[in-house]
């Protein structure tokens, strides 16, 4: 291959590679521009939200006070309705109390007056029941009386037997 040859073929190697370069150098440019431009976009968006930024301070500032005077009173009136309600609560518990203390008594009563019940019927009974016996046993000193002589009567009565 002569010399001629050579330099051709560099040159062509060379203009493939300088028309590489600029296809490269194209697509570098536009990645900067496209770059640029989301910079640009996010520049304004940031101006636009600096902005809205510094509006809404300035309705904080000029809404502050009388957004804390209105939580103040919103606050002091929420603090009278808890301790309305927890006055309320309290009533409840000592009415509940009371109610459970008054069903308490009334049933301790209840057994109570049962148990004095029962055990004036049981003394009631005892009574007839003692009764009868001392009727019976008047019964049988009457007719150990109509059988034995009284004497006998007597020491029988005494000593479980007669002499």
């Amino acid at each position: 291959m002569s010399e001629r040859d050579q330099l051709s073929t560099d040159k062509t190697v060379l203009e493939e590679r300088q028309t590489e370069l600029v296809k490269a150098k194209q697509k570098v440019e536009q990645e900067i521009d496209e770059k640029e431009e989301a910079l640009t976009t996010i520049s304004e968006e940031k101006e636009k939200v600096t902005a809205l930024a510094q509006e809404k301070e300035a309705q904080v500032k000029q809404l502050s006070r009388e957004a804390l005077e209105q939580q103040a009173a919103v606050d002091a009136a929420r603090a009278q309705l808890a301790e309305a309600e927890l006055s309320k609560e309290r009533s409840q518990n000592m009415r509940n109390m009371a109610i459970g203390g008054a069903a308490f008594l009334l049933l301790i009563s209840l057994l109570t007056y049962g148990r004095y019940r029962s055990s004036r019927r049981s003394k009631k009974t005892l009574e007839e029941k003692n009764k009868i016996i001392e009727q019976e046993r008047e019964n049988s000193e009457n007719l150990l009386l109509n059988i034995l002589p009284k004497s006998i009567a007597d020491e029988l009565k005494q000593f479980g037997k007669a002499i």
